[in-house]
Formats: C-alpha cells, structure tokens, sequence
C-alpha cells in the first residue's frame, strides 16, 4: 500500500516537474498561413494589439485587395506590408458593425498564386474585457480571414500596475509596445526596426496559447482574468486555503494531542514539510534558469531527468523519511503540510496559479 502510494505521488511530480521547469518551446515550422499576437490590456479594459499575419496566397488568382475581419470596436493605428524595398504602409477602407469591423487593404504589390506577404497591423480595440469588482474578465479574439490559418500564437501581458492571473508582467512589455506606436507610427519607417518587431513577436513571452487550423472567418478565443489588486484575483483561492489550513490543523492538533511528548513529534512534521516545500522551491527555481539558458538537446534530456529525480527526493524524500521512522500517518501529515506550504510559496512568490512553465511567470 504505501509503495503504491509513493508510485503514484511520483507519477504525478514528474507531471509538475516537466511541466514547470522545460524551457519555452518554439515552434519554427513553415505555414502557408500564420498569425502572430502580442496583446497588452491596460486598467480600463482596452487592448493594445501588434500582429504579424503572414499570408499565402493559395487560389488560382492574383490579389490586389486583402481583405480581414478585427472582432470588438478596434482602432487602427498603422498597417505595413514588406515589400522588396522595405515595408511600406497601407491604404484601406472599413467598414464598422456592431460587433467587429472590416477591412479591406489596398495591397502595394499584387499578390500572385503562391506568392507570400507578410503584415503588420498595429491596433487599439475594446469590447473583449467585462469588469466586476475590479476583476477584469478578457476573452480576446484573434482577427478572421477568408483563408485557412494554420498556425495561431497569442501572447498576453498587462500593463504594469496590473495583476494578471495567467502569469506576471513585466516593464519591458510596456517598453514594447511604446516603441512599436512610435515607430509604426513615424513619418517615415524604420525598415530594421519593423523587422526587428515582425520577428520577435513570434517569441515573445507571457500568457502564450497557441491554436492549429482555424478554418476560414474563424476567431481563436484567449480568456483569462487581471485586477490592479493581486487579492481581488485570488481572494476565492485565499479563503478556501485558509479554510483547509486552519480544518488540517485542528485535525493535526486532535491526531498529536498537545501537551504530552509528542509534540515533539509535531515539531518534527512541521520542520520536515518546510524543508521538503523550500527545498524543492530552490531546486525548482535554479533548475528553471540553467534549462531556459541551456540550448543543448542532450544536456536538456540528461539535466532535465537528473532534475526530476533531485526534486522528487527533495518532495518526497521528508514525507517517506517521516513515514518510515514515525509510522504512516506521520508520513501523510508530512506531505499533505509539504504540498500546502510549497503552494504558498509558488503562488506568493511567482504567481504561479496553474500549470503554466516558470520561465514566463519569472520573465
């Protein structure tokens, strides 16, 4: 019974070890349609939005006009394409519905079966935010087009006085997004610069989700939550943990039975759980950095297996001890107190709220 117990528990580290400490993957296939997001929404509910369409032109015809759907009330601020000469902006028309608007671009170079084009849109849109006691609701949407798109990434960040729950902003997001409005929106463009944006927006990290084969006018959806209050976005979390800290430990207290010596056996629980959670917290944390630096397939394999093992021992390695010497209970009370405190820190210390990978949350 408790090697099975001990199984499994590992089993499921392994799932939570792999899943926090790989580094980002970057997905560098060719598609013949492609879509690149980097989304920053601010206090009152809007988005500012730069995104990179990379299209083919898959029908038998040339095309002159380009046509996209941008769902919410958007805002345009600049549009380029690149051309052989550099990038260059475009002309369009729009036309505005209740629940998104159309727009139809005046390409500067035909666009011949097969040929690809590659465009910048820079735009301001709200419409995907609900706020309910400062607890801002976002469901973004990506922009519809007549083709099939087969490859979708969308990375979001907040502004920096802002919480967001899927992760942890950073200035440098806001940096971004001041450069991209003064150089799409310059005079005159800055043909490296652009560049340098069209390309780093398929790397850039944060709250990244990804989507395959959109079929034609079809949005991909990104939910999540943001407050300018780190409580308010975990307040129902906060409540129930306290709830369960303060049941265990009224059970803990009733199991021990205080005022005899076996408090000394409390004392032992409680230090074994705090060195099991701020043991493996440190590993977590330092392993994070050394894979996310590290480039070498093997090495990754290798440290990352190596990894896994440390960290399953520094997890498990004070529940089973405690388990062995003090009897199975005591094992238990130690793990259970070990998974309680080694939430507390990862969510107080880098906001880590769901099985997202540590590199975006410490970036």
């Amino acid at each position: 019974m408790k090697i099975k117990f001990i199984l499994i528990i590992m089993l499921l580290m392994i799932q939570l070890v792999s899943a926090t400490i790989l580094p980002p993957y970057y997905d560098y296939r060719q598609y013949n349609n492609a879509q690149y997001y980097d989304v920053m929404f601010d206090g009152e509910g809007e988005a500012t939005i730069l995104t990179n369409l990379e299209i083919r032109n898959i029908y038998s015809y040339s095309l002159e006009e380009y046509k996209l759907e941008i769902p919410g009330n958007s805002r345009v601020i600049s549009i380029v394409q690149e051309t052989p000469e550099g990038y260059k902006r475009l002309e369009y028309r729009k036309d505005h519905f209740s629940a998104s608007s159309v727009y139809y671009l005046k390409l500067n170079k035909k666009l011949n079966p097969d040929e690809t084009a590659q465009i910048l849109i820079f735009y301001k849109a709200n419409g995907y935010v609900k706020e309910s006691l400062d607890v801002y609701k976002f469901d973004f949407q990506t922009i519809k087009q007549d083709f099939d798109i087969d490859f979708t990434r969308v990375v979001i960040n907040v502004n920096t006085n802002l919480y967001l729950k899927e992760g942890k902003s950073n200035i440098e997001y806001t940096n971004n997004f001041l450069g991209y409005e003064k150089t799409l929106g310059a005079s005159i463009l800055d043909a490296s610069e652009v560049k340098q944006y069209s390309n780093d927006i398929k790397y850039k990290q944060g709250y990244v989700k990804t989507t395959y084969n959109l079929d034609p006018l079809e949005s991909f959806h990104v939910n999540g939550k943001y407050s300018s209050s780190w409580f308010n976005l975990y307040k129902f979390q906060i409540f129930l943990w306290t709830i369960l800290a303060a049941f265990l430990t009224v059970l803990l207290v009733k199991y021990i039975k205080w005022g005899n010596l076996k408090n000394i056996l409390a004392l032992k629980i409680i230090f074994a759980s705090l060195a099991g959670a701020i043991s493996t917290s440190i590993i977590v944390f330092f392993s994070n950095n050394f894979m996310r630096y590290n480039s070498n397939d093997l090495l990754q394999l290798i440290s990352g297996i190596i990894l896994i093992i440390l960290i399953s021992f520094s997890f498990l390695g004070p529940s089973v001890y405690m388990g062995t010497k003090k009897g199975f209970l005591s094992g238990l009370w130690t793990f259970i107190l070990t998974c309680i405190i080694l939430f507390l820190i990862m969510m107080f210390l880098t906001d880590y709220t769901s099985p997202m990978p540590l590199y975006a949350v410490i970036n």
